[in-house]
């Protein structure tokens, strides 16, 4: 019952995995965009600057130039992993080497003033690497953005709450998880292994303190405790979480086998996002249907 129940939550509401992959999707095609045309107006004015400089006017558009830049993307290993990319776009005198490539490349004099030129790259790339970083931060400010307004969608189909409702569970919940925080790095500390069972151990604790949240948050009266808050439940909630963390990887995997691990991530992102939040809201819309359905039998009755 518990393992069908968290499963029906996952594939009732699984068109809400489109809210976080709108919103991260939006945002890198906004942040990247806003990046490419950043970068291109520095590279823009440092080559109008250097044609100052040096007295020379150029032809940014010739088939050279573009042959030059394809060389230079085709440096970076797209098809390796996200981290990889970032630390070569991040890596200063990879910047520096590319545009100092495409600077000899225009111009005949590049090196009668190499003293000044150098200065007008350094800033360049210092601006390139500023720009990377900001949009970096803002793509990933979309996420805990993205998480937010999912959960509140699954929430309000599945497990909707009262004011004191709301209040109860944002007290509870930070306690728990520093407290859940707090084991893992304790034993961790004592014993580097243990922090593999420790975390097993704290997954089916934090199923049977999720009933137990969950039926303090949605319980009034109508329902007994031993009927929601059992190792028996727990242990179901947390095969259930497993189960349906082994769907959203097979997936990913099989993103990763069939085209690369660019794909696979941009898949995986508004996944897991999706996956966190139905495994949060799991044993409150449990609990919150057990309540309502013994109510309504109530009112049957009576």
């Amino acid at each position: 019952m518990v393992i069908k129940s968290n499963l029906q939550i996952f594939f009732k509401n699984i068109l809400y995995v489109f809210i976080p992959m709108g919103i991260v999707y939006l945002a890198i095609l906004v942040f990247l965009y806003n990046f490419i045309t950043s970068s291109a107006q520095d590279v823009m004015n440092l080559i109008n600057q250097i044609s100052s400089l040096v007295g020379e006017q150029v032809d940014v558009g010739s088939e050279s130039v573009v042959a030059y830049l394809n060389s230079v993307l085709q440096q970076i290993n797209f098809h390796g992993s996200v981290a990889d990319v970032l630390i070569q776009l991040f890596d200063g005198s990879f910047l520096k080497n590319a545009i100092n490539g495409l600077l000899e490349l225009l111009f005949e004099n590049f090196d009668g003033a190499q003293g000044d030129i150098n200065n007008l790259v350094n800033q360049t790339v210092n601006n390139l690497v500023r720009n990377l970083t900001v949009n970096l931060v803002l793509i990933l400010l979309s996420i805990p953005v993205s998480s937010l307004l999912t959960s509140m969608a699954i929430r309000r189909s599945s497990a909707r709450k009262t004011l004191p409702q709301k209040i109860i569970s944002y007290i509870v919940k930070p306690i728990t998880f520093v407290f859940y925080t707090a084991i893992v790095f304790f034993f961790g500390a004592l014993w580097s292994p243990s922090i593999f069972i420790t975390l097993f151990i704290i997954l089916i604790l934090n199923s049977y303190v999720s009933l137990f949240q969950a039926y303090v948050i949605y319980n009034d009266r109508h329902i007994k405790f031993r009927e929601i808050v059992t190792l028996k439940n727990a242990l179901f909630f947390f095969l259930s979480d497993v189960i349906i963390f082994a769907i959203v990887v097979l997936l990913v995997i099989l993103f990763y086998l069939l085209f690369n691990v660019l794909y696979a991530l941009i898949l995986a992102i508004p996944f897991f996002i999706y996956t966190t939040n139905i495994l949060s809201v799991g044993t409150e819309a449990y609990v919150y249907s057990k309540t309502r359905h013994k109510v309504e039998l109530e009112k049957k009755q009576a």
